[in-house]
């Protein structure tokens, strides 16, 4: 596929998500970018181990002070702390938290995550350029998508959750016309899970201050690129 022809948009946002990113009608501060492909399985079985073997060699040394460090991830820590009231030390942005748990240290040596090719290939993207990815079946998704701030009573149902779970009012979230489907650069939602019968996704790609757009675009192609080792894109 030529991935000069997917189109990459930018969901829209809420005066009150630029006022709480810090930002202004013509630099709203933060942006999630996307872009929408349908899939169609071609029988080949893709593990992303290569990729993951890369991803490990790379930081093998590294530590978490080396991941607050990192030219990219650190922007994503600040953002964290000055503008989301998450104290990344304890709660690290999905990219980092992801080479915590299967890159660096005893992460290593933990078997690669598989759930599913859509889902691996934007954990690969991720664990690569240390930009926040999700993964939607677009089907799952109501209507438009906006990037708004919680409300009083928005709750989400995470990953690793059995009841949903309430989310302080002014956390930036992502929202369509019903539901909550994830809190900015942290945790998604079950709601719009990406599943075997899948075949539209949505790929999403955060973008915080001092990060430039053209590394969260290449995040996302890159997750198509790896895609199209199992599956048919259009």
């Amino acid at each position: 596929m030529n991935l000069t022809g997917i189109k990459i948009d930018r969901i829209a946002m809420t005066t009150a998500a630029i006022e709480q990113a810090g930002g202004s009608a013509d630099a709203p501060g933060v942006s999630i970018f996307g872009c929408q492909v349908e899939i169609e399985p071609n029988g080949v079985t893709c593990d992303f181990t290569s990729q993951w073997t890369a991803v490990r060699d790379r930081c093998r040394t590294w530590s978490r002070d080396d991941l607050r460090r990192h030219q990219t991830a650190r922007h994503y820590y600040d953002f964290y702390q000055r503008r989301l009231g998450i104290q990344p030390h304890e709660t690290p942005p999905s990219a980092v938290n992801l080479l915590i748990r299967f890159a660096i240290g005893d992460g290593a040596k933990r078997p690669i995550p598989l759930i599913h090719p859509a889902v691996d290939a934007g954990n690969v993207a991720q664990a690569e350029n240390l930009i926040p990815v999700a993964v939607f079946d677009a089907d799952a998704i109501e209507g438009d998508m906006l990037l708004d701030v919680a409300r009083f009573g928005d709750s989400l149902l995470p990953f690793g959750y059995e009841r949903p779970q309430q989310i302080y009012a002014g956390r930036l979230v992502l929202r369509d016309q019903t539901k909550v489907l994830s809190e900015f650069c942290y945790r998604d939602g079950k709601a719009q899970a990406v599943t075997p019968t899948t075949r539209r996704l949505r790929i999403l790609a955060c973008q915080v201050p001092k990060v430039p757009r053209s590394k969260v675009v290449a995040t996302l192609l890159r997750v198509v690129n790896l895609l199209e080792n199992s599956h048919h894109i259009r």
